[in-house]
């Protein structure tokens, strides 16, 4: 460390040599850092108030308004999983899979995947997207 680096640590729970996130800026250029063990108890105090439960409510209901075809197919997927039409799979690794939809417009027609799985497909997509 070089005599102009400040050695820094969380703001809550004083721990040095933690990975940290800047939750906020605030107006006069304090950086507010915090480890990600104290950031995940101070959103999950946060979601538990009403304001954060408005929040999340105005979040999800934002979501589902601006991406409408991905909210049918997940409606019509759910309903032929409830009649029976479909059955849903378990991820090729063996454990309880999620649906994962190619083409929203033919909702029936979806790969089961794990959570993991699911996200790490997601991100090979995206990285191929961006290149």
């Amino acid at each position: 460390m070089t005599s102009h680096q400040v050695k820094q640590y969380c703001q809550h729970c004083k721990k040095a040599d933690v990975p940290l996130i800047i939750i906020s800026r605030s107006p006069n250029g304090i950086i507010y850092r915090m480890c990600r063990v104290c950031n995940t108890e101070r959103a999950k105090k946060y979601r538990a108030t009403k304001e954060g439960k408005a929040k999340i409510y105005a979040a999800v209901y934002r979501s589902i308004e601006n991406h409408r075809e991905k909210q049918t197919a997940r409606e019509k997927l759910n309903q032929a999983v409830k009649k029976g039409e479909i059955i849903p799979e378990p991820c090729h690794c063996g454990l309880k899979a999620e649906a994962h939809h190619d083409d929203y417009s033919k909702p029936l027609k979806v790969k089961w995947l794990c959570r993991s799985h699911h996200a790490s497909y997601h991100k090979r997509v995206k990285v191929f997207a961006i290149a």
